[in-house]
């Protein structure tokens, strides 16, 4: 006779939920444990002859020599080379002289304003002391 276990439940049947709860865990995303490589499956992975090997480095480095060299490609045309203008740097120093006289004549037109601001504040504060200073026997 079967004993009795946790809640009434018999023992034989603990086996059952336990795989109940395996089958619900895999439903739920969970993965169950796999077992061990037996001594009897190969490994999937081989190691690449020293050919093969040195023949995927060379290319990689095949591969970097050409990227160094449009670097350096793009470098001396950035710099400009003795008896070349790079027409990059032309544009870029036309910009920069540009942007030098635009920045002048906003500083002159500034100045401008503040000249006329004053002149201005001294012209209204003379004529409201004038104002202020009128005889009563003249208004009447």
């Amino acid at each position: 006779m079967p004993s009795a276990g946790v809640g009434g439940r018999v023992i034989n049947n603990v086996a059952i939920i336990s795989q109940t709860s395996l089958e619900q865990n895999q439903h739920e995303g969970h993965e169950p444990v796999k077992q061990a490589n037996t001594p009897d499956q190969k490994q999937s992975k081989r190691r690449k002859c020293t050919y093969a090997a040195r023949r995927e480095k060379a290319q990689e480095l095949r591969e970097e020599v050409r990227r160094l060299e449009s670097q350096v490609v793009v470098l001396k045309l950035r710099s400009g080379e003795v008896g070349q203008e790079s027409g990059v740097d032309n544009d870029l120093k036309q910009t920069q002289e540009e942007n030098a006289k635009l920045s002048e004549s906003i500083r002159t037109q500034h100045l401008q304003v503040a000249e006329v601001q004053s002149v201005m504040s001294q012209y209204l504060r003379s004529q409201h002391f004038t104002l202020s200073f009128i005889p009563e026997k003249a208004a009447g």
